[in-house]
């Protein structure tokens, strides 16, 4: 009987279904590689319920899906409580909060703003989302004056929500109003903006298993289930850290002649290799060619001599995979 690679149980064929090594929601490829009777059913449901979920909707790299074209813009969504944060940098509402939103108006995807407050300050509007606003000895420390027409900018929710959170915070503001949609705008199609977030645990157990998954395409179930890989299946499957970090997110390029920063290749890389020592299994993936997960998939695997050293290319733009050069 198959015996899944992550629950390490014994299951019949009709408890196995077809588990992708890279999820479809980042591209199908002519020629994807594809797990068969090696991720039970149980498995690959959780998976895409707790972790590729969050990989697609709520990472850098889920973003950028509809940056390049993979998903359609119809198909966006953001959740209520996002890893990822926008700060606008440029223009009128400089230092605004805002987040991404489809707008079939347009037919793609658009920054909407936060729920906030601006507070004026040595001349320049210092936000805060509306849940994190600071209390009036704060604004009062730094030089607020609340009796200065258009001394706040508030966006993103009702008057009442504003005064009920003004009034916890016992910040008092005789004239509240809020911007208008007229007076919110750039001036531009564009704007500069600062987007920062979050790389959790749960997108590393979502690179984890990519990478896990691409060893597993290649090798034999004997192979897959040895202890030496327990780590990193219990890592991906039950979220139990281990004493050292399995996975790291580094700022460098897969390929040899690629700049660590700047444009590359736009695809998705996924290596494997055993390390100097001779007894760790390494692999790397790096989603549109952005930032570059290294996972450990193993510290001590001493056996037979196994051809581990291989990578691929996933070319965004054919929807090819091709085999490739690994350092």
């Amino acid at each position: 009987m198959p015996r899944c690679i992550y629950c390490q149980i014994e299951k019949g064929d009709e408890e196995f279904n077809r588990e992708h090594v890279l999820p479809e929601s980042f591209g199908r490829f002519n020629n994807n590689l594809t797990l068969i009777n090696i991720v039970c059913t149980e498995c690959n449901q959780y998976f895409g319920d707790n972790l590729d979920i969050h990989l697609a909707r709520d990472s850098f790299e889920g973003r950028s899906r509809f940056i390049y074209g993979i998903s359609r813009p119809e198909d966006f969504r953001s959740p209520r409580r996002s890893r990822i944060h926008i700060k606008i940098t440029e223009g009128p509402l400089k230092g605004m909060y805002a987040y991404p939103e489809y707008s079939p108006v347009v037919d793609d995807v658009i920054i909407m703003p936060c729920a906030q407050v601006g507070f004026l300050i040595d001349g320049s509007y210092e936000y805060f989302l509306l849940e994190e606003l600071p209390d009036a000895q704060y604004l009062e420390d730094n030089g607020f004056d609340s009796s200065l027409p258009n001394c706040i900018s508030a966006l993103g929710a009702s008057v009442e929500d504003f005064r009920r959170k003004l009034e916890e915070r016992q910040i008092d503001i005789p004239n509240l109003r809020l911007q208008r949609d007229g007076n919110s705008r750039s001036g531009s199609d564009t704007v500069l903006c600062e987007v920062t977030g979050i790389v959790d645990e749960i997108i590393y157990r979502a690179v984890a298993k990519i990478v896990f998954n691409y060893l597993a395409y290649f090798h034999e179930q004997e192979f897959l289930h040895h202890e030496a890989f327990d780590p990193i299946r219990k890592f991906v499957r039950y979220g139990e850290c281990t004493e050292y970090r399995l996975v790291e997110a580094r700022q460098e390029a897969i390929l040899e002649d690629e700049p660590i920063e700047g444009q590359r290749v736009l695809a998705h890389l996924i290596t494997t290799n055993v390390s100097g020592d001779g007894n760790s299994i390494v692999g790397q993936v790096a989603l549109f060619n952005h930032m570059t997960y290294r996972v450990i998939l193993s510290t001590n695997y001493i056996g037979q001599d196994l051809d581990i050293r291989r990578g691929h290319v996933y070319d965004c733009g054919a929807r090819e995979i091709s085999e490739l050069g690994v350092r």
